[in-house]
């Protein structure tokens, strides 16, 4: 079935709202300079929208130069976005 389809993750990173510092990111070891350069303008579009999150928030921005989109979800205190850019979903 479709749960057993790998879907690669291109990359990950947990932000904290308060003052949007970056705590961890980690990209896939194949992911393009381009690729990076597009999940960071993604990351910069949810940041300006953070300012609102609430427990459970959930937003995702469309990322141009690596053919996804990156997926962000605050915890269930919002203190922290957890964000996700799957691999050509």
């Amino acid at each position: 079935g479709a749960m057993s389809e790998q879907v690669a993750v291109a990359f990950l990173g947990v932000v904290r709202i308060r003052d949007q510092a970056t705590l961890a990111s980690v990209y896939d070891k194949g992911v393009l300079n381009e690729e990076k350069k597009g999940f960071d303008g993604a990351l910069a579009s949810i940041l300006g929208r953070a300012g609102s999150a609430y427990p459970g928030w959930r937003e995702r921005a469309e990322c141009r130069e690596c053919d996804g989109v990156l997926h962000a979800f605050a915890d269930p205190q919002a203190m922290y976005l957890v964000v996700a850019g799957p691999r050509g979903a």
